[in-house]
């Protein structure tokens, strides 16, 4: 592989994340408000003893995340907790003898896929005393500077670390011992003595870029500026273990300490027989919870099949960790090392060089046919049209896909025709020692390409996937459409809200289900719907409990007009169906 052709692959893949920086829109919320009670722009004749806020997924509360403002413009002081019947809404607590009039609820939560989201809704007592509609509607947080960057920093060096801890185990140690005894032993010393710097740094960069998406997440509902938060670590711990995701972040910050104290044991002072294996697998182990803090905490959590899709992200995060970090090893260790050897066995540096790249050439094309399979699974679960490509996560997809296989061309590039080079003694020794160097460029240009690569993945992580799109910008979102509709039948009275979120291809509707009987919520322990259009097509929902005689159902993506709806109740007698008049949009 020429220069030449190294300078334009690169020239591509600066080119390629131009387009991406440049041709991305916001990313879209994750966690939305989709079933509050008092509901969307309502009047309620009596004052609400709590609020009930229902999100599309499971919500951690941040400090201070329910702010409700009265009609005189003061906050109200409130009390904020999940709600026991559903980890997907929150009970906020409110005083006795509210004036009548407009309130607006503001709310910032920290969604199940790690990432905060905001947004405002109003309702009124008795009568508005000003607009009931709301300016930011459904609104979710954006990759702001901090978060973005401290995700970044976080991922690419977790991922780096991980490999770095791989690195030696799997690359280094076998390479001692196909050299010979001398030679062998001077590449595994002066190589582990290289990596040191490059663990330290990966280290620090992950913990860094950990401790900024900390603040980002938990610090802005406090009431002071988001990177002050690490000035009080007894108060950001404290917000921290109130919420899922802060937890996670702070085992990473955990799982990064550990795995430093124990690579660098055994760095050292590397122990055998039992201790030096149990050393070991502590590092491995610490590596895996790193690995974990991380699917834990994204996407896959969000996902219908999540206890598939988490394993798979693990995996996929794992792969992308040994191939990058590995070969940040490469360049930073193994091959200056293999270059050193000159000093004292200046016929060895080619068959070092040889050993090292065809050692982790073959780790590197298992980490890649992982990812392959992994990001695979991924893509197609996420995109279940061409269209979807269009969206901001699919063209950030499209844009990753062409770097990687830039990456592969490259690394095929130095399978087939750089390391067959290396490995073979018969050639002449300035053909081998030019193949070496070679080598190093190539891997140079792998690794700017990884790092464009992580770039891509944080934006990615960032970005709601298509099935879970909503609007994000208070300029562009509009109010949520609802409408009420009543049934009667069977003893029970039922009342159906239809709450219409979402913009262009995304919008999709909630059904929130009331069932009464005889004026005081029903007891029942099961129900059901059934949601038929003007077409015939009937469509079955999955309502979830939210409360005694209350229901929510799951997104369901129909289009507005009249519908006809068939509640079912299960009873101890025999089940009851309620036929209601539904009208969408």
């Amino acid at each position: 592989m020429t220069r030449q052709f190294a300078r334009r692959l690169l020239a591509l893949a600066v080119v390629a994340l131009g387009v991406l920086v440049l041709g991305a829109g916001p990313a879209s919320a994750h966690a939305v408000l989709i079933n509050p009670q008092p509901g969307f722009a309502s009047i309620v004749a009596e004052a609400p003893r709590v609020l009930r806020l229902g999100f599309s997924e499971g919500v951690d509360p941040t400090s201070d995340s329910i702010i409700v403002t009265g009609p005189d413009g003061r906050t109200v002081p409130t009390t904020v907790a999940r709600d026991p019947l559903s980890d997907t809404s929150l009970v906020v607590g409110m005083p006795p003898n509210p004036p009548p009039g407009t309130y607006s609820v503001q709310w910032r939560v920290v969604g199940r896929d790690g990432h905060p989201t905001f947004g405002e809704y109003k309702f009124a007592l008795r009568a508005p005393s000003a607009s009931l509609a709301s300016s930011s509607g459904q609104s979710g947080a954006g990759p702001t500077l901090l978060g973005g960057t401290g995700r970044a920093l976080s991922a690419g060096g977790g991922l780096a670390l991980v490999g770095l801890a791989v690195f030696p185990l799997l690359v280094l140690r076998p390479t001692r011992r196909r050299l010979a005894g001398a030679v062998g032993e001077a590449l595994d010393e002066d190589a582990s003595r290289r990596l040191r710097l490059p663990v330290y740094g990966a280290a620090a960069v992950a913990a860094l870029g950990t401790l900024l998406v900390l603040a980002d997440t938990v610090g802005p509902g406090t009431g002071r500026s988001a990177l002050s938060q690490l000035l009080h670590p007894g108060r950001i711990i404290e917000l921290s273990t109130a919420t899922r995701t802060g937890t996670f972040l702070l085992v990473r910050l955990g799982a990064i300490a550990v795995a430093v104290a124990l690579l660098e044991t055994l760095r050292r002072r590397p122990p055998a027989g039992r201790r030096g294996t149990l050393l070991a697998a502590g590092a491995a182990l610490s590596v895996g919870v790193l690995v974990m803090t991380f699917s834990l905490s994204s996407h896959a959590v969000a996902e219908a099949d999540r206890f598939v899709a988490i394993p798979l992200d693990a995996m996929h995060l794992l792969a992308a960790g040994i191939w990058a970090g590995g070969l940040l090893g490469l360049a930073l260790a193994g091959l200056p090392a293999a270059r050193g050897l000159a000093r004292g066995f200046d016929d060895s540096v080619a068959d070092a060089a040889g050993v090292l790249a065809g050692r982790f050439s073959v780790l590197a094309q298992g980490a890649m046919l992982a990812l392959l399979a992994t990001g695979g699974y991924a893509a197609l679960m996420r995109i279940t049209a061409l269209g979807d490509l269009g969206s901001t996560w699919g063209r950030d997809l499209v844009v990753k896909l062409a770097l990687w296989v830039t990456l592969l061309v490259v690394a095929a590039g130095n399978a087939f025709r750089v390391v067959p080079v290396l490995a073979d003694r018969a050639q002449a020794r300035t053909e081998r020692r030019a193949a070496a160097g070679q080598l190093a460029s190539s891997v140079r240009l792998e690794l700017g390409l990884a790092a464009a690569l992580v770039v891509i993945a944080g934006v990615l992580s960032a970005t709601a996937p298509p099935d879970q799109t909503r609007p994000v910008t208070a300029g562009t979102t509009a109010a949520p459409a609802v409408t009420k509709s009543q049934g009667s039948g069977s003893g029970y009275d039922v009342a159906v809200q239809a709450v219409r979120t979402g913009k262009g291809q995304a919008v999709s509707t909630v059904f929130g289900v009331s069932l009464t009987t005889e004026g005081t919520a029903a007891s029942a322990p099961e129900a059901s719907a059934t949601l038929t259009g003007p077409d015939g097509v009937a469509h079955g929902l999955d309502l979830r409990l939210v409360d005694q005689g209350q229901w929510s159902s799951a997104r369901l993506a129909v289009r507005p007009g009249q519908y006809q709806m068939t509640v079912q109740v299960d009873r101890a007698n025999g089940a009851a169906r309620i036929p209601v008049a539904v009208r969408v949009g």
